[in-house]
C-alpha cells in the first residue's frame, strides 16, 4: 500500500485535528505582540480527552509527536483499553503551559510526562515510572517514548515498570 492510498476514518481525523488550523481575524494575537493577561489561550492537544488522561511530551520539530512514537503510545493505550480519543497529548515544546493551566483547561485525573523536558512547570516531583498522587491527581514521569519503544531486551524492564504503574494508576 502506498502512502497516498491510506484512508483515515472520520474518528481518527477528528482525533488528529481537534483544533482549528487558522484563527479568525478577531482572535489573532494582540497588536503589541503580547497576549493580554486576562486572555486564556486554549491548550492545543491531540486527542479528545474523553477520559481526562493527559500525556505530556516534548518534540520541538513535531506538531505533537513523531509517527513511530504515536504508534507506540497507541499500542500502550490499547493494552490499557484506551484510545487516542481518551487522552490529550500536549507537546510542551509547541505549547509551553504550567500544571495550573493544564488542570484548569483539561481537568486531568491522570497525567504522564514522557521525558525530562516534558515536565510542565509545577509538575509534582516523582520517581521514574512510579505513580504518585497529589491533590486528587494521579501522575507519573517516564523516559522518552523512543527509549521505551526500542526493540530487543534493552527496554523490557522499563516497559514492565510502565505497565505495572499504568495498571496501578488505572486501577486495572
Amino acid at each position: 500500500m502506498q502512502l497516498n492510498q491510506i484512508r483515515l476514518s472520520t474518528d481518527l481525523l477528528q482525533a488528529l485535528y481537534t483544533g482549528t488550523l487558522v484563527l479568525p481575524e478577531n482572535q489573532g494575537p494582540a497588536s503589541n505582540g503580547k497576549q493580554a493577561e486576562s486572555e486564556v489561550v486554549p491548550i492545543s492537544y491531540l486527542g479528545r480527552n474523553q477520559r481526562k488522561f493527559t500525556v505530556l511530551v516534548y518534540y520541538p520539530n513535531e506538531l505533537y509527536l513523531p509517527d513511530d512514537s504515536l504508534q507506540f503510545l497507541g499500542s500502550v493505550l490499547k493494552a490499557c483499553q484506551l484510545t487516542i480519543a481518551d487522552v490529550a497529548i500536549v507537546n510542551l515544546a509547541r505549547t509551553p503551559v504550567t500544571m495550573a493551566e493544564i488542570r484548569q483547561q483539561l481537568s486531568p485525573a491522570i497525567i504522564i510526562a514522557f521525558g525530562g523536558k516534558a515536565l510542565a512547570e509545577g509538575f509534582p516531583a516523582g520517581t521514574l515510572l512510579a505513580s504518585g498522587n497529589a491533590g486528587g491527581l494521579r501522575f507519573m514521569q517516564g523516559p522518552e517514548l523512543e527509549v521505551l519503544s526500542q526493540p530487543g531486551d534493552a527496554a523490557k524492564p522499563l516497559k514492565k515498570l510502565l505497565w505495572e504503574s499504568l495498571k496501578h494508576m488505572l486501577e486495572m
